[in-house]
């Protein structure tokens, strides 16, 4: 199931976390592609990675704590499998990533957008589209394929995105 929220976060949180990836001093790192083996000119991304159970030890998530802290607290995750922040730079023609899904473990995905453009999130199944608007939140079940695509409209689009396992519900009792 999809879901969107927009004004996701409080006006005062949002921008804290706004200012953070729009800064000049936020290190991003160069991907030569997006969600495979794109091919093309635009088949490329800027990306910073928070955390990353696969891989936790070269990421630094524990720096921005307090960047991200209202963002999990909204969520609640029981287990945080991977934070990762996107930049794509603006295209003269949308640019479509392949299709794909973020992880095959039984969870949830949030993309959390900062900025307003043109660009989205598609979504293969039901031919969906959630466009970029800053402080809007799209979540959904990690199996469902997506896909994104550039702006035209504004220099970059950049989103975070959150992949996690939810609380277990409140009346199921955990394995002991």
């Amino acid at each position: 199931m999809l879901k969107v929220y927009d004004n996701f976060l409080s006006d005062s949180d949002f921008k804290l976390i706004e200012r953070l990836f729009i800064s000049s001093e936020f290190p991003w790192y160069y991907s030569d592609d997006i969600a495979g083996d794109e091919e093309g000119l635009d088949a490329y991304q800027m990306v910073h990675s928070f955390f990353d159970v696969k891989n936790p030890f070269r990421c630094n998530g524990c720096k921005y704590s307090k960047f991200l802290g209202p963002l999990f607290t909204k969520l609640s995750p029981d287990c945080v499998l991977r934070v990762k922040a996107n930049l794509r730079p603006r295209t003269s023609q949308p640019f479509q990533s392949k299709w794909h899904t973020d992880t095959r473990i039984k969870s949830k995905t949030a993309i959390f957008y900062i900025n307003s453009n043109n660009g989205y999130t598609a979504f293969k199944d039901d031919d969906m589209r959630v466009y970029s608007l800053a402080n809007r939140l799209v979540l959904f079940d990690s199996h469902i394929e997506h896909s994104g695509v550039s702006c035209t409209s504004d220099k970059r689009r950049i989103v975070l995105n959150i992949n996690y396992v939810p609380q277990m519900l409140n009346n199921v009792e955990p394995v002991s």
